[in-house]
């Protein structure tokens, strides 16, 4: 998944800190590159949004030498997007990456390449710098001579036009933005960013489990009745369907730490009073009828590793205590 772009505005004092920061993916916390605002060509940064080339984004600043650099920033567009190859060495102040140690030593630079939706990267640029409208500063109060520099915050608004126009070009472009307007009332690259993640963990659950889970939903099939099985034989998928369904749908209630605990098999540590995690980590231990909610089978054939949800909920759920126990 490409990596986003954004602008993290720090309120601390009464100053702003501004930051151009890239997110490993959208809406992802872990941040790839942190750099401040104040030490980034603010005009170079709009023309990649124009086109490719070499780019100094990143200005040597008196007030830190350690930015001068040895290499710019590669960008290309391509087929939609907009690529950063950087050199490691050069920005590993900015980088929050660790390299794995190169099998050969035959080079001796780096490159990571960062890729970026173009509709995303102009998006991110036109609401940070629109924000820059509104946000004040609360500490100094003077007024700029002619001679002095504009501030960050002055110079953010001058390009807000030329971003906008960006924005709708890239937009249309991709059929986002029709009659200078967004066409969408959600955010697309939070519904791309929510289906992959979801995506990313059925692929893990079912790499890790897929046997145990195909070996005990045999079992449940064998334990119906043999009409059931029949019936089931000349369409299967009604039932396929619904345990996907059912597991789908708590899949994608699974917050981050669920999901991490589950795929590393600590739900019952870290979260020992979730009966959705508990119903999941069941379904993964071999008990497929906790999701499709009925005892397949009659007494008879209790030695099955399938259990009824019944079964299961009285063997899980301590005993409530009673009278007696209260007494002692």
């Amino acid at each position: 998944m490409d990596q986003s772009l954004s602008i993290t505005i720090t309120l601390e004092g009464g100053l702003p800190s501004l930051y151009l920061t890239v997110q490993d993916h959208y809406n992802s916390p872990s941040q790839a590159f942190s750099a401040p605002l104040e030490f980034m060509d603010l005009s170079a940064l709009l023309k990649s949004v124009q086109q490719g080339g070499d780019y100094w984004f990143i200005t040597a600043n008196p007030e830190n030498p350690h930015t001068t650099l040895n290499t710019p920033i590669y960008v290309r567009h391509q087929d939609g997007k907009i690529f950063w190859d950087i050199v490691y060495e050069d920005y590993q102040m900015f980088l929050n990456i660790e390299l794995e140690e190169p099998e050969t030593a035959d080079y001796d630079e780096n490159l990571i390449t960062l890729s970026f939706d173009a509709f995303q990267y102009v998006s991110a640029l036109y609401q940070g710098f629109l924000l820059s409208q509104q946000v004040q500063v609360v500490t100094y109060n003077y007024t700029a001579s002619e001679h002095e520099e504009p501030s960050l915050l002055e110079q953010m608004k001058t390009h807000i036009p030329t971003l906008r126009a960006f924005w709708q070009k890239y937009g249309k472009t991709e059929g986002r933005i029709r009659h200078g307007q967004p066409t969408l009332d959600h955010d697309f690259f939070a519904r791309e960013a929510e289906t992959l993640w979801l995506q990313d963990i059925l692929d893990s659950l079912e790499a890790n489990h897929s046997d145990t889970i195909m070996e005990n939903l045999d079992a449940y099939l064998e334990a119906l009745p043999e009409h059931v099985q029949a019936q089931l034989e000349k369409n299967g998928q009604p039932l396929a369907h619904a345990l996907n369904q059912r597991w789908t749908m708590l899949v994608n209630s699974l917050t981050e730490e669920e999901s991490e605990a589950l795929e590393q098999g600590e739900t019952a540590e870290r979260f020992p009073n979730s009966l959705k995690l508990r119903l999941m980590r069941e379904f993964l231990a071999g008990n497929p009828s906790v999701l499709l909610g009925h005892n397949p089978h009659s007494p008879s054939t209790q030695e099955t590793n399938v259990v009824s949800l019944e079964q299961w909920r009285d063997q899980k759920t301590p005993p409530l205590p009673t009278e007696d126990d209260q007494q002692t």
